[in-house]
């Protein structure tokens, strides 16, 4: 599975936009703008729902990155998504490492 086209997708997800069109607008906005809009426009609520945001998006930003070297592969992306694994300065490593 083609990682980059992953993230695209959940990047479409969370942001409920086409890439396409706005992918560039996207990857430029301040990572904390981002977050914020997209914790809003997903009526999302809690302190826990902003924590899973936050992961998913970060995980999906792994994904978009431009060198297809810095991209994670898809099992360290569903280690990520359940927990198994954490980020750390961008980048994967076992968790109590």
């Amino acid at each position: 599975m083609d990682i980059y086209k992953f993230g695209e997708m959940i990047l479409e997800i969370l942001t409920r936009e086409r890439l396409a069109n706005s992918g560039a607008s996207i990857h430029s906005k301040p990572w904390e703008v981002l977050l914020r809009e997209i914790y809003n426009e997903n009526g999302a609520s809690s302190a826990s729902s902003l924590q899973e945001i936050k992961l998913v998006l970060e995980v999906a930003m792994l994904c978009t990155r431009s060198r297809s070297s810095d991209r994670p592969s898809m099992e360290d992306v569903l280690k990520l998504l359940s927990g198994l694994k954490h980020l750390e300065d961008g980048r994967t490593s076992k968790e109590g490492q």
